[in-house]
């Protein structure tokens, strides 16, 4: 990784590249050099009518980088589109696509996924950068609280049913779904078939068999959902449900015979119920194929020399010294997890279709861990200030 650059000197070097057919190509470059060299884990171009703000986000937050003018946007855009294999003329689409790029001084390219948007005063575009092989964690080392920690591990007990989490982008849910895969394998060897239906891919995972979507050509996450189903997987590892059809492809396979782990848009742990009816999926199908479901949190840590937000690492993992003071103070960031088992009781008001505050009440009977509580602790310590907390659970009562 390179130094890190200031958004001033980004800014300046910017401004000082000739203005000509190729600034476009240089512009792309520096950017993308920028945002890997400072650890940012997505690039993100918004438009205005004064032209792109360029952010990178690190730790959950946006970091501003530069401004470029309305002027030189399409050039920057276009150069982009190219290196993504798009059609630069279409501007009023959605467009998905991935970069081969390689940083200077890098042995192999890094493959980054490119999404554009149109928006009101032009094209949005987030670059989202592939995660550091640092190793892939277990769960021991996710930072879990006994109690959460163990109804994961009685969870992994069933061979059949869905376990869902839930969380925001960036909140580390690929992490604990690769570390409860590991569990998995290191439980029972060789004799589990797992598979794992991705976009992206983030990790090489030596004990499972990896499919990387491109809905460009047609591999959707319905097609290849079906397609694993008939590889008779014992466990199916699938990246995000995004839309009805997969979510009932889903919780049908838990129904059959294969354990599901799977991520949902949902808030906290007890809403995941009804997100999934809300979404399509018959009553029935959800209280018998749900075993579980998760929220999770990242929050970044408190220097314990300087007192400030201390420069984490993309996870939970302990990051290197603190660069705000130059101490040796350990950086990075904490998690806060919490899993709701599904009851009798749960189940009773799945099928009954009862109202969310019911189905969420009854789920946190028998809940393990509590994101606001484990929040009002890491903060009561030390750990995490208050301000860090608002920012990641939102500030007031965090209800369910």
């Amino acid at each position: 990784m390179t130094s890190a650059l200031t958004s001033s000197s980004v800014q300046s070097r910017l401004d000082a590249l000739p203005v000509n057919d190729d600034w476009g190509v240089a512009a792309a470059a520096l950017l993308l050099g920028a945002a890997h060299g400072d650890g940012f884990s997505d690039l993100h171009l918004q438009p205005s009518r004064e032209g792109l703000l360029a952010r990178g986000r690190r730790d959950g937050e946006l970091v501003p980088l530069a401004r470029i003018p309305a002027a030189r946007r399409d050039l920057l855009l276009s150069r982009f589109k190219v290196m993504a294999r798009l059609a630069a003329f279409v501007r009023n689409e959605p467009q998905d696509g991935r970069i081969e790029w390689k940083p200077e001084g890098a042995a192999s390219p890094l493959i980054l996924r490119a999404a554009f948007l149109p928006m009101l005063h032009g094209e949005s575009l987030v670059v989202r950068f592939p995660r550091e092989e640092t190793g892939l964690s277990s769960l021991e080392s996710l930072g879990m609280t006994a109690p959460v920690r163990a109804a994961f591990e009685e969870a992994l007990q069933t061979r059949e049913g869905t376990l869902l989490l839930t969380g925001p982008g960036g909140s580390g849910k690929t992490t604990t779904l690769y570390a409860l895969l590991r569990a998995l394998h290191d439980r029972h060897g060789d004799r589990l078939n797992m598979l794992s239906i991705e976009d992206p891919v983030e990790r090489d995972l030596p004990f499972a068999g990896q499919v990387q979507v491109n809905e460009a050509q047609g591999m959707t996450f319905d097609k290849a959902l079906r397609a694993a189903l008939r590889q008779d997987p014992n466990v199916l590892l699938i990246g995000e449900i995004r839309d009805t059809e997969t979510a009932r492809i889903a919780i049908q396979a838990g129904t059959s015979g294969h354990l599901v782990l799977s991520t949902l848009h949902a808030g906290r742990a007890a809403r995941v119920f009804t997100r999934l009816l809300s979404m399509g999926v018959e009553p029935y199908q959800a209280a018998s194929a749900l075993i579980g479901a998760g929220a999770q949190r990242l929050a970044r840590c408190l220097c314990p020399e300087c007192r400030v937000p201390a420069r984490g690492v993309a996870g939970m993992e302990r990051g290197p010294g603190c660069e705000a003071c130059g101490g040796t103070g350990h950086a990075g960031r904490a998690g806060l997890f919490e899993l709701a088992r599904v009851t009798e009781p749960l189940r009773e008001l799945i099928l009954a279709r009862a109202g969310a505050h019911a189905i969420a009440e009854a789920a946190a009977e028998r809940q393990a861990g509590d994101l606001a509580a484990q929040a009002r602790d890491l903060v009561a310590a030390g750990t995490i200030s208050q301000a860090e907390a608002d920012f990641v659970l939102g500030p007031g009562d965090f209800t369910l």
